[in-house]
């Protein structure tokens, strides 16, 4: 069975890693973490990239700027787990 956790983030920067780093520790090799980021701009970007390029379970989404709704459901969207 393959977990998916599904993260919303805007303007993260500050607790993004510490969130990550404790994701991480409790996803089994197969498992997956979506990160839709609601503000690009900021720094919240290159930290999830820089976490992405070490482990194939993190992925970054650029989220559409419109909510954090919509941000959540553009992470809801990229999952492929079976639990989510």
């Amino acid at each position: 069975m393959k977990i998916s956790v599904a993260l919303a983030a805007y303007k993260g920067e500050k607790y993004i890693a510490e969130q990550i780093d404790s994701i991480l520790i409790q996803l089994g090799e197969n498992d997956e973490l979506i990160v839709s980021d609601d503000y690009p701009q900021g720094e919240t970007r290159a930290i999830v990239e820089g976490y992405a390029a070490k482990d194939a379970r993190v992925k970054y989404l650029e989220g559409e700027g419109k909510g954090v709704i919509r941000n959540f459901e553009n992470a809801l969207k990229a999952c492929s787990g079976d639990v989510i």
